[in-house]
């Protein structure tokens, strides 16, 4: 199905959960860190922004009975991606800090 834009509509909305239920796990930690930051500050306001607009996507109202588009998808596959690279970076960080 990778690559497939012609996906049957059952397998698209598949994905779409899934996608949704995986940004839902990466964004937990990711907005306990914003909430660790200094309001105002650049990094924070980056770092919430993204988020928001994160959470406006996977709460997007689905049309009835309509399977999700591919460049919902797109935007999913992007977000769950940009998560997946903050937790990675968050926990090289944290290594990085334990070692002596």
């Amino acid at each position: 199905m990778c690559g497939d834009a012609a996906a049957a509509p059952d397998d698209r909305t598949a994905v779409e959960a899934a996608l949704c239920g995986h940004i839902t796990v990466l964004a937990a930690p990711a907005r306990t860190r914003a909430n660790t930051l200094w309001r105002g500050g650049a990094e924070w306001d980056r770092l919430t922004a993204r988020l928001d607009d994160i959470d406006h996507l996977t709460r997007r109202p689905l049309r009835e009975h309509q399977p999700p588009t591919q460049a919902h998808l797109t935007e999913l596959v992007s977000a769950a991606q940009w998560l997946l690279d903050l937790t990675c970076h968050d926990a090289d960080e944290t290594v990085a800090a334990s070692r002596p």
